[in-house]
Order: C-alpha cells, then structure tokens, then sequence
C-alpha cells in the first residue's frame, strides 16, 4: 500500500494520505516516527475518510512510502524542514 506525505504551504499542515483506505492522517510526532519506521503497516492506521483524489489536492507530495519500502523523498529541503519540525533538530 502507498502513503504520500503532503505539505500543505498555506496552512503549514502536513497529512499522509492512504489511497487505498480513502483517508488522511494528520502528521504529529508520533504519525511521522511510524511513517518512517520499519514496519509502517498503513492498513491498520485510522485516519479521517475521504473520496478518492490526488495527493496534489492536499498540498505538495514531498514523500511517499511503501508499506515494505523507502521513504522516496521528492523534495529533499522541505522533507528536512519537515523532520525537524516533526521531531525536532538532531543535532
């Protein structure tokens, strides 16, 4: 199953759509560790339904993920701003 991280500029909102499950979860800490972790497992996330639309309709794409693959980062500056913002600066 495929997840898209979307940014959204204007309100500076991120969300992972799940297509296949017509829904979006809304990004804090804990959704982003689980995004980028291991074993993600999108079919048990719980997320608000929607009708099935592009990931572009939500914001930017700036990742997507499969359930037994990478994180596939599109936009590796905002993906970056968007680790810190989410979990704070590593160094």
């Amino acid at each position: 199953m495929i997840a898209y991280f979307v940014h959204n500029s204007d309100t500076e909102s991120d969300l992972i759509y799940l297509p296949e499950m017509h829904c979006f979860v809304a990004v804090d800490r804990d959704r982003m560790e689980a995004f980028i972790s291991v074993d993600p497992d999108f079919a048990s996330w719980i997320g608000e339904t929607c009708e099935l639309v592009t990931p572009e309709e939500f914001g930017d794409v700036i990742a997507t993920r499969e359930d037994e693959g990478d994180v596939s980062v599109l936009n590796h500056e905002l993906w970056k701003e968007r680790l810190t913002a989410h979990l704070g600066n590593p160094l």
